[in-house]
């Protein structure tokens, strides 16, 4: 993982070459590769602390995989989604 700082030339000079300079895509194409990546990685170690027996004992009572992610796993993880959110936040 590189700090931003070092790849600014390579991105400003791939940003002029896909003309997106007086574009706000020139700005959210670069903030996402770096934000999405240190999300990612925040947000696995919080899923990851996620009891499995949790999902288990919930697919045993017919619940299907959008109710195990909204009825679980997202309520578990909502601190997790606010420091992340917070981080990109700051960094961006």
């Amino acid at each position: 993982m590189f700090p931003p700082v070092t790849t600014l030339v390579p991105i400003f000079l791939m940003v002029k070459t896909l003309r997106l300079l007086d574009h706000p895509l020139g700005l959210i194409l670069p903030y996402v590769a770096f934000q999405v990546p240190l999300v990612l990685l925040i947000m696995r170690g919080f899923f990851r602390q996620v009891p499995g027996d949790l999902y288990e004992s919930a697919s045993l009572d017919e619940a299907g995989r959008f109710q195990l992610f909204s009825r679980i796993a997202l309520p578990l993880t909502t601190p997790g989604l606010l420091a992340s959110g917070v981080l990109a936040f700051i960094l961006t």
